[in-house]
């Protein structure tokens, strides 16, 4: 009867420190070159990978360098490419969620689910009437990494928005050689046999238990 109850028990226990732990799920930090350019906003895609039940996301982090953290900063996820204009982020049919940053380079989501072998795009826009943090000269500036000659990032793009033209602005295409540092963290969906098999041991555990109370 212990054996079994132990059983019960240790299955629950997995499933829930499965569901609990927070994995880097797509990333692109290993290589790069930092820069700065006067952008407002900016964009970037990523691939994820192969688990067939997809991708739970908790968090989409962006190295910046430490002088260019803008704690009012927000961020919008899509399934496809965004075509409007900035002012007009978070509306449209791909429009996922989004999400505010209380340190200036981490976006924390909930409830978000992600397809596996999918692409995906996240917005961040800092516009000077939201942001407090323009330099001298007026812009807004977000750092960059790359590097032209050794590695370029191919699970997605890096998009851009002139600071020009604030709200109505649209982005474009950066170059391709030319990606964002980002993490996704999040965990990976449990496939659906994994959780039937865990949550029938535990069953199994909790009914010994209840015949050796009773």
């Amino acid at each position: 009867m212990k054996f079994t109850k132990s059983i019960g028990l240790f299955s629950i226990c997995l499933l829930a420190a499965n569901v609990a732990r927070a994995d880097t799920l797509v990333s692109n930090t290993t290589y790069g070159y930092d820069s700065e350019f006067w952008w407002d906003s900016i964009g970037q895609s990523f691939t994820t990978g192969s688990s067939s039940s997809g991708y739970s996301v908790s968090s989409i982090a962006l190295l910046f360098g430490v002088d260019h953290l803008y704690n009012g900063a927000k961020m919008y996820l899509y399934s496809s490419a965004y075509t409007d204009t900035v002012g007009n982020l978070g509306t449209g049919t791909d429009f996922i969620a989004s999400a505010a940053t209380s340190d200036g380079t981490t976006w924390s989501f909930s409830n978000v689910t992600l397809n596996p072998n999918a692409t995906y795009y996240f917005y961040v826009t800092c516009l000077q009437s939201d942001c407090a943090a323009a330099n001298g000269s007026g812009y807004l500036y977000w750092d960059y990494y790359l590097d032209y000659n050794s590695y370029n990032y191919t699970g997605g793009q890096s998009y851009f928005a002139s600071g020009d033209n604030g709200t109505g602005a649209t982005f474009s295409v950066w170059n391709s050689a030319c990606d964002f540092l980002f993490t996704v963290t999040g965990t990976v969906v449990p496939e659906p046999a994994a959780v039937a098999g865990f949550a029938g041991l535990a069953a199994l555990g909790f009914a010994a238990m209840k015949r050796r109370r009773s």
